[in-house]
């Protein structure tokens, strides 16, 4: 599907649908199936990726996120959105700018286009770090909640 084919909606079933009604327990493997249903919807991104899905994915499911994420991004065309916590990435404290900066290469090199960040208290000391270095390795990185920039 084509860019102007899109509208401008972003689909978040395969983060937040399964982390509201199954505690985030949805297999990569259950995700499979619905992935080319999804591609050819015209979401302008799919959003894969929240704070929950690294914990959840070692500690229940037996699963390497990393691994997941290379797969949802190598099987979808529509472009992939990762939502962090700012300087908190994926949890509850704060990183240093280079494991932030080091989290913003990894999830472009596994195919990762678009990188949301935001933070719980809307304290943009928190997303200073994670926007830079967003800007610098994704095509198509957004800021906080309250200031998305869609296309570029």
């Amino acid at each position: 599907m084509s860019k102007t084919d899109r509208f401008g909606l972003i689909d978040v079933t395969l983060r937040d649908g399964h982390q509201c009604l199954w505690s985030t327990r949805m297999t990569t493997a259950m995700m499979s199936p619905i992935l080319e249903s999804l591609d050819r919807s015209g979401y302008a991104y799919i959003n894969i990726l929240g704070g929950a899905v690294f914990d959840v994915c070692v500690r229940y499911l037996h699963e390497n996120p990393w691994e997941r994420m290379q797969l949802l991004c190598d099987r979808l065309s529509t472009p992939c959105d990762g939502l962090t916590r700012g300087q908190s990435l994926y949890t509850f404290e704060l990183f240093p700018d280079d494991v932030v900066r080091l989290n913003s290469e990894v999830l472009s090199r596994l195919g990762m286009k678009v990188l949301t960040v935001y933070d719980a208290l809307n304290d943009n000391r928190n997303i200073e770090s994670s926007l830079r270095s967003a800007h610098r390795c994704t095509p198509m990185p957004t800021s906080s909640s309250a200031q998305r920039s869609w296309w570029r």
